[in-house]
Order: structure tokens, then C-alpha cells, then sequence
């Protein structure tokens, strides 16, 4: 990454800056205060030392560097670490027809008093009171044993048109994400979710010059056409599976578009996709359905996690620089992946029961670095050690 500081006063690595930041989210510290709280204690900064090798950064001081990054060298610093996880086939057993299921959605991330940064959505109340946000489109690659891995984010942010707010501009934001997904990642076979906002041609014009299948909900109300189509089709394949029934169709046309049709009915919900796949049979249906779920993903394992499980999404980490929050963001996804491949490991997902919660774990984690001097020695012992990691 280019480093845009000057010489002058320069006592950190970028990689200890940007590690610190990092290891701040690890920790589920919730704010730079709290952080360097923490690092104030000795033997903090020393068992980090001992077991990274590297010096904990002043919160005050990677934020001043976080305001100077560019947010898309983080970014394709993410990717990159993304690309290794791929090629060394972690997500491999988890693919849908030999392709990735990326789950698409946008979020809020921050409430704003004022536009600061000139870059944030407005909202209007029928009170005449105008209220400010940012908002973020994501990119996640979604498994069904809780992986939910930011493989690209592309931010809403107000333009020359005009005051917006995210419903507005996120199908917008989608142009810029695939264009975004594809230069990361030109050759990953891509499968895409999304919600009903997203069953449009536009996107499945973008998907089918990218050549990516898409699974995108049909809700009652949008495409009215196919779905008196669909609705009048003698033709329907039913079938069911445990505990829930199954029917779908083929040979469906809309604008250009040959399409696939598949309804899931459980005892309390029902759900309905569209889809680019030709259906073959009931169980590959059943398949089709199953992996248009994992869309859940992005939203529990995604953003609920980084915004209520201690990461404090929605706090403001910079309050003058919109790049600066930019930067802290992708800095929480790289903690937020590198945390996934702990937890999800089979021998530490047995530790996660009951009272032993994940934010109980951390938090002994954070006490044993501030309380406990660690034996250096042994440290570097225990790290040299090749172990293999095992994913359900």
C-alpha cells in the first residue's frame, strides 16, 4: 500500500498502523478511547509485542494516517487477502453448482447531525426536519456453516442531482459494485442473492455480461406480468422435502431474459425466486432454494454482527473525515474475516456454548493480554507450530 505520510515524526510502520487498527475491532474495543485505555497497561503493548511482533499505534495517531489512505488501496488490500482464502480453496466445499453464492445489500452504517463531509444522504420529514446518514452497498460471500466475507463495498453518497436516500440509489450503487466485483475478482464464478429490490432487467443485464447466475426474490407486487404468468402456468413441477413443500417452473421470459421460477412453503413462511438456472428436478430445487437463503447471511452474520456483536459499526470512529470513516470500515471487515476463520474452526466453535458466548471469549482474551505477562520464548514456540484448520 502506498504510505502518504511524510518523514517527519514517522516512528510507526504502516503495518503496525494499520495492524493497530485491526486488533482494535479484534478486541471488540468499541471506540479509539477505550483502545487506548488498554494500551496504556505495560503488559498489554508487551504481549502483543511478543506474540506479533509489532508496537500497538496511538488511536489518535492511525487516525491521523487513516484520514491521509486512500479508502480503495484498503480495499484491495481486503481483496487481495480474500483472493489467498480463495485460491487455497477455504470457501471451496461451500459452492452452489461450482459457483460462489456473493449475497448483495446495502446498510446503514452512521446518523448523522449534519453533513459534514458533503457526501452524506439527506432525508426529509413531513416535519421539515432534514436528517443526515451514510450507507454502504456490500458484496459478501455467504456459506452455510456462517462465513459472510466482504469481497467488495461501494458507498452511497449524495451527487450533483441532488439530495437521495438509499432506496433511491442502490440499485445506482449496484453499477458501480459489479464493475468493482469484477476488477477484484475477474475469473471467481459468482452466484448472486439479493432481495426483491434487485429483480429487475438492469441487474440481470449486469449478471449476464459478467456471467454470473443470480437467485433474486419475487415478492408479491413486483414484476406483475411474469407473475401473472407464472400464477396462470398449468405446467407447475411440485414436490416437497422435509417439512416443507416445493413447486417450480421453466421457461420463463422477461425482457430478454430466459428465467427459472422456484416457491419454498414451510409451515409458518413462504418464499419465491427468480433465477437464471434451469431447474432440472424437485431436489435441485431444493438446492436452488437452500443456497437463495443464505441471502440471511449478509444481514445476521453480516450486519448485525459488525453493528451489535461488539464491532460498533455505526460508531462515528472519525468525526471529520469521510474517507478517514471509510478506512476504519475496511479495517473492521479485515478483523471481521480473520475472526470468522477462528470462531468457525471446528475445535473452537465447541468452546462457543452455552454461557462461553463469543463476546464472554474476547473479552478474557482482552483481560489475559492487560493482566498477564507472556513468556516470549513460548510464544514464538507456539507460532512456529503448523496446525491444520478444519471448517464444518
Amino acid at each position: 500500500m502506498a504510505d502518504r505520510r511524510d518523514n517527519r515524526g514517522k516512528k510507526y510502520s504502516l503495518d503496525e498502523v494499520l495492524l493497530s487498527v485491526v486488533m482494535m475491532f479484534l478486541l471488540r474495543e468499541g471506540s479509539r478511547n477505550s483502545f487506548n485505555q488498554d494500551r496504556r497497561e505495560g503488559l498489554f503493548n508487551r504481549n502483543i509485542r511478543n506474540c506479533l511482533g509489532i508496537r500497538i499505534v496511538h488511536g489518535d495517531t492511525f487516525n491521523d494516517v487513516l484520514v491521509q489512505l486512500d479508502p480503495e488501496d484498503l480495499q484491495r488490500l481486503k481483496a487481495e487477502l480474500v483472493r489467498i482464502l480463495i485460491a487455497r480453496k477455504v470457501f471451496h466445499s461451500y459452492r452452489h453448482a461450482g459457483k460462489h453464492v456473493v449475497a448483495v445489500d446495502a446498510t446503514g452504517t452512521h446518523s448523522l447531525g449534519e453533513d459534514y463531509s458533503g457526501n452524506a444522504l439527506a432525508k426529509t420529514s413531513k416535519n421539515g426536519v432534514t436528517s443526515y446518514s451514510h450507507a454502504v452497498l456490500e458484496a459478501k460471500l455467504v456459506t452455510p456453516n456462517g462465513f459472510a466475507v466482504s469481497l467488495a463495498s461501494v458507498w452511497l453518497e449524495n451527487n450533483d442531482e441532488g439530495q437521495h436516500n438509499k432506496q433511491d440509489c442502490e440499485l445506482a450503487a449496484f453499477k458501480r459494485l459489479a464493475i468493482k466485483l469484477k476488477e477484484l475478482y475477474p475469473r471467481l464464478p459468482i452466484c448472486i442473492v439479493g432481495d426483491a429490490l434487485y429483480a429487475n432487467a438492469p441487474v440481470m443485464d449486469i449478471c449476464k455480461a459478467n456471467e454470473w447466475d443470480y437467485m433474486l426474490v419475487l415478492k408479491e407486487g413486483s414484476l406483475p406480468n411474469l407473475a401473472e404468468e407464472i400464477q396462470l402456468r398449468p405446467d407447475k413441477k411440485i414436490g416437497s422435502q422435509t417439512l416443507a413443500s416445493l413447486s417450480y417452473l421453466n421457461e420463463l421470459e422477461y425482457e430478454g431474459h430466459q428465467l427459472s421460477w422456484v416457491a419454498l412453503k414451510e409451515a409458518k413462511a413462504s418464499f419465491s425466486w427468480i433465477t437464471n438456472t434451469q431447474i432440472k428436478d424437485v431436489a435441485h430445487a431444493g438446492e436452488i432454494a437452500a443456497a437463495a437463503r443464505l441471502r440471511w447471511k449478509i444481514e445476521n452474520e453480516g450486519f448485525n454482527t459488525q453493528k451489535n456483536g461488539g464491532y460498533n459499526l455505526q460508531h462515528r470512529f472519525s468525526r471529520i473525515s469521510f474517507d478517514a470513516l471509510k478506512n476504519y470500515y475496511q479495517c473492521l471487515q479485515i478483523a471481521h474475516i480473520l475472526e470468522q476463520l477462528t470462531l468457525l474452526e471446528k475445535k473452537i466453535k465447541k468452546l462457543i456454548k452455552g454461557k462461553n458466548t463469543v463476546t464472554k471469549l474476547i473479552e478474557r482474551i482482552r483481560n489475559l493480554l492487560i493482566d498477564f505477562k507472556t513468556n516470549q520464548c513460548k510464544a514464538q514456540k507456539a507460532l512456529s507450530v503448523k496446525v491444520q484448520i478444519r471448517f464444518e
